[in-house]
């Protein structure tokens, strides 16, 4: 309680003349960690829609115009393509998601970009060998770790109204 909190109080000995303001109680509907949790879960959604799309998309093309290939194999046959149709169908979605939810263009950005640029040391990995294949489940398992440390480091904006 600050001291104007104490200076308001009845029971500080004050009487109670006109209306006291009193903050609304955090009730579990409206807790901070669940809107942060939501947001978290909303953001997981529209990225895995944006990859199965932009997945889709690339196979598409690439059985039409180089190969017909599975999945699996275009993840050992281009590695570093792969990837970066992963990074970006994951990233861009959340841009229009994240703005339509009343978000900063700074903070739409942000995000985005803390799930894109992890992709870059697993398409180095992959670009010079040192790895066979995409390994796009440990880059995605990294980029969301990367999001949700975005999220906790501005927390204050992710969580919603701190009560």
């Amino acid at each position: 309680m600050t001291v104007t909190d104490l200076e308001r109080s009845p029971s500080a000995g004050h009487s109670s003349k006109g209306a006291q303001r009193t903050e609304p109680a955090v009730t579990p509907r409206h807790h901070p960690w669940r809107h942060f949790g939501r947001h978290y879960a909303e953001m997981a959604a529209v990225m895995a829609v944006g990859m199965v799309a932009a997945a889709a998309l690339y196979m598409t093309i690439v059985n039409l115009m180089v190969e017909p290939i599975s999945w699996e194999e275009a993840l050992i046959r281009y590695p570093v393509q792969t990837l970066l149709v992963v990074a970006v169908g994951m990233s861009l979605p959340m841009i229009p998601w994240m703005r339509r939810r009343g978000h900063s263009r700074r903070s739409s950005w942000e995000m985005a970009a803390a799930m894109a640029l992890p992709v870059i040391p697993f398409a180095c990995l992959a670009w010079f060998g040192v790895v066979e294949g995409a390994q796009c489940g440990l880059y995605c398992i990294v980029g969301f770790v990367a999001m949700l440390a975005l999220m906790l480091y501005r927390r204050a904006e992710y969580a919603g109204p701190m009560a």
